[in-house]
């Protein structure tokens, strides 16, 4: 079986930032998971409610950090490569962002500059 590849990118240049939030989980899921299942994705990651129908340009950097976790998730990758995951993330998010990397079963290759 060929390895699917996950990319977080620091720059979160996969974006289109004049996309909705549930547009971008939808492209992220390939079309393949329902509306109640990437929300319940989101709200892993601590994005809910009105975030949902917002565009990402209007997101902090934090959120947009989580909503690329959200895409990744959704991805089902085999491999994962984060680029510097932690430089948007509020400490207060670091819980999501540990808890996704501990349940991945896949490989990771993560840079980052924190210790």
């Amino acid at each position: 079986e060929e390895a699917s590849v996950g990319y977080y990118r620091q720059d979160f240049s996969n974006f289109d930032f004049d996309a909705t939030v549930m547009t971008c989980l939808e492209k992220a899921s390939g079309f393949k998971h329902t509306e109640q299942d990437m929300r319940k994705a989101a709200a892993a990651f601590l994005l809910r409610g009105r975030i949902m129908t917002q565009q990402v340009k209007t997101l902090s950097e934090g959120q947009k950090g989580l909503l690329s976790l959200t895409c990744l998730h959704l991805q089902e990758p085999s491999v994962l490569i984060m680029d510097e995951p932690t430089n948007h993330i509020n400490f207060r998010h670091l819980p999501a962002l540990a808890r996704a990397i501990k349940s991945f079963e896949g490989a990771v290759l993560l840079v980052s500059h924190d210790s």
